[in-house]
């Protein structure tokens, strides 16, 4: 259970690359939509765990706070997760045929690419426990969400 706060981060930049890989608008979405509910999932399992628990200190990789990555899995950033998490996937269902009409059909999978790269980015904003990942990761949802207004 301890392994919840990456998943929840890894999970759709594990799938962003095969969406790229395939460049099938149909697949894309069914891919991105099955990513944000099951993303939903894990965050409320996490938030479960955490209002049972306590807190989650993941560091990545086994290196201490200084150096490696940190990942601070509490009630506010459980919240705020499940609220982002939600929103995305309401604004993933209800914008499709907006997607299908606005954006060229050559085009419409990389747009679920940012959308899921987004959504990597702003998770990690709430679960990262420093400010250089914190700019990290607001340099992964800033770059993501230029590409998701172009």
């Amino acid at each position: 259970m301890n392994q919840l706060p990456v998943l929840v981060l890894i999970l759709p930049l594990l799938v962003a690359p095969i969406l790229l890989l395939f460049r099938d608008n149909r697949y894309a979405y069914n891919m991105s939509l099955g990513v944000s509910f099951l993303n939903l999932l894990l965050i409320i399992s996490l938030l479960h765990y955490v209002y049972e628990d306590g807190n989650i200190l993941y560091e990545l990789g086994s290196w201490e706070a200084p150096i490696g990555i940190r990942l601070n899995a509490d009630l506010l950033s459980c919240y705020f997760l499940l609220l982002m998490s939600f929103m995305s996937l309401i604004c993933l269902i209800a914008g499709h045929k907006n997607v299908k009409s606005q954006i060229e059909d050559d085009n419409i999978y990389l747009f679920y690419i940012a959308w899921l790269l987004c959504n990597v980015g702003f998770s990690g904003i709430i679960l990262t426990n420093d400010i250089f990942n914190l700019f990290v990761f607001l340099e992964i949802s800033s770059l993501a969400s230029y590409f998701l207004i172009s």
